[in-house]
């Protein structure tokens, strides 16, 4: 939910903030996700202890420098600072190329949808990607795209983080 600014600062997200209405919307999505973060950072502390820890760094060196990055972390646990909520889409072939290229993405799939599986051509790999489904992949080494779906609304939440944003804290991402 934050992007970039122009000089290099951190600034949340325009399409959260266009409004009263949309940041009102978006603020209710984050509670409304809260069980789902604690889930995602539990799995991500358990497979990954030391990134975890490192995120944790990059949190609170966010908090320090800019008070909007403290008050939205005072209302959204969740250890990466980029979500993105997509809606019926079959992602194409894809490196997460902003990300650090040893960062974790947790991807979560909603709704009520068959298919959808998740490849990722490097490995000759596809994994199961419906309802219910969480992966964890490195997603700037392994490009990766969902395949067709069908049989109703398909939900994904990719959570993310940015090396830019790791490089302006002068955190390293391990």
């Amino acid at each position: 939910m934050l992007n970039l600014g122009q000089k290099d600062d951190v600034v949340v997200s325009r399409d959260m903030i266009r409004t009263a209405t949309r940041f009102s919307l978006a603020t209710a999505l984050i509670d409304s996700v809260s069980l789902l973060n604690t889930r995602l950072n539990a799995v991500f502390s358990a497979l990954d202890p030391v990134q975890y820890q490192a995120i944790q760094n990059l949190r609170s060196a966010c908090a320090l420098k800019y008070t909007h990055m403290k008050v939205l972390q005072s209302i959204d646990s969740l250890a990466w600072e980029g979500r993105s909520i997509q809606y019926n889409r079959q992602t194409p072939l894809h490196a997460d190329s902003t990300d650090p290229p040893t960062a974790w993405v947790a991807l979560v799939a909603l709704g009520e949808f068959k298919g959808g599986s998740l490849f990722i051509p490097r490995l000759n790999l596809v994994l199961y990607y419906e309802p219910g489904t969480i992966i964890f992949l490195r997603g700037h080494i392994l490009p990766h795209q969902v395949l067709p779906f069908y049989g109703g609304q398909r939900l994904s939440i990719a959570h993310f983080t940015h090396e830019s944003l790791w490089n302006e804290m002068g955190v390293a991402c391990p």
